[in-house]
């Protein structure tokens, strides 16, 4: 897994969700344009410092959302691997609500990662 930045749409629901941690990237924040940023200071932004009312928000890490999640909400994504016979391809799907089969979504994706957004853009859809 490589821990990456999450989408933009990602960033934007988990702002209107109330995600509040210290962030060193962050999109919009001084100017209208939709650029990317990031502030060097060890602190880093918080989208409290953005402003409610700003179009800017942070941009975290997937796994600091995901922690966020747990500490707060006490929700989990889990990930699964499937390999497909056919091809010998590796696939990803993931549950929001447990380990049982029937929980998982199986909408394939072509990496952990990507499994992983989906589920944090459910779990903030849920919040929101």
């Amino acid at each position: 897994m490589t821990d990456r930045l999450v989408s933009r749409k990602t960033g934007k629901l988990a702002k209107k969700a109330g995600f509040n941690w210290s962030c060193t990237d962050y999109v919009d924040v001084f100017c209208s344009s939709d650029k990317l940023g990031r502030d060097y200071e060890p602190d880093g932004f918080t989208n409290s410092f953005i402003g409610k009312d700003s179009k800017g928000f942070t941009l975290p890490t997937q796994t600091a959302l995901h922690k966020w999640f747990r500490d707060n909400y006490k929700k989990h994504i889990v990930i699964v691997t499937v390999r497909n016979n056919d091809n010998d391809e590796i696939m990803y799907s993931y549950s929001t609500k447990g380990i049982n089969i029937q929980d998982f979504k199986w909408k394939v994706f072509k990496s952990y990662e990507l499994a992983l957004e989906a589920g944090l853009q459910e779990l903030l859809l849920e919040l929101l």
